[in-house]
């Protein structure tokens, strides 16, 4: 085991997950936009919303919920790869709207498969065919928009995996799973998972809200600012080092033993 307090890194990296929050909440706070930027004035919501689920990602971790933690943490590298694109691309705001026509049209579809009596009086097929008429049928697609915010290594890496665990296939419940030597004999069924791998997920939400902050930031960068923007950014360089150090200590063991390392070993 490599001599690393890992329960000292994760409480570290929840108290540098609220310095973050609160560094996020002056930033976006003072944010201003003309009514004629459409598409600051939805990154600055998306911004918000980001902001909202690091704080989700961040209370599940506290309690411990770290398979939860990975569902939303899903969500909120979404919202990151939409967020990324449109401030690349603020045309890509046009292709935005057809996606959320795409869902509804989708939503539409469905209530009209519903029996008469399942659904609202006023929801007719006719009056659901007009309104699907108006709309596209495309809806969200998370790999385009991975594409365009050039995040197509995170979405192949990070983002399938965090899917298993928003996902109610029962592959995901392996890891509640206390297996004996032989593999083949199921000793317990674990309480809490992915306790280690949790450090993962708060340091990969800090790492988005930090970048969005950044990007929305329209103040002049105040030496107070910027001193705070630069601890905040090698608290969480040093935490990742440590952090990773010890996932690559955990996989040279994992080599020597011929299997690969258990990440609840720290439970």
């Amino acid at each position: 085991m490599p001599a690393i307090d890992i329960a000292a890194l994760r409480k570290e990296a929840l108290q540098l997950a609220e310095r973050v929050d609160g560094h996020a909440v002056e930033v976006l706070g003072q944010q201003f936009s003309y009514q004629d930027e459409g598409p600051r004035i939805a990154l600055h919501a998306q911004s918000v919303r980001m902001l909202q689920t690091f704080r989700a990602v961040t209370k599940l971790i506290e309690e411990e919920l770290h398979d939860g933690a990975a569902a939303v943490l899903r969500s909120l590298v979404e919202q990151n790869f939409v967020f990324t694109a449109v401030l690349k691309c603020p045309e890509l705001m046009h292709r935005a709207v057809k996606d959320e026509e795409g869902e509804q049209y989708k939503a539409m579809r469905g209530l009209s498969k519903l029996p008469f009596d399942c659904r609202p009086e006023n929801m007719t097929n006719e009056v659901l065919s007009e309104a699907m008429a108006l709309r596209g049928t495309a809806g969200f697609d998370a790999f385009f928009w991975a594409q365009k915010a050039e995040q197509e290594f995170t979405y192949q890496t990070l983002w399938r995996r965090l899917s298993f665990n928003a996902h109610g296939a029962l592959h995901a419940t392996n890891d509640y799973f206390e297996m004996a030597d032989d593999g083949d004999t199921v000793l317990r069924i674990r309480k809490t998972v992915l306790a280690d791998r949790s450090i993962d997920f708060m340091l990969t939400a800090i790492g988005i809200l930090m970048e969005c902050a950044g990007a929305m930031d329209r103040q002049p960068m105040t030496d107070q600012r910027r001193a705070r923007r630069e601890q905040l950014g090698t608290a969480w360089n040093g935490l990742r080092d440590r952090y990773y150090g010890f996932v690559e200590a955990m996989n040279r063991m994992g080599d020597k033993a011929s299997s690969p390392p258990n990440e609840t070993v720290a439970e």
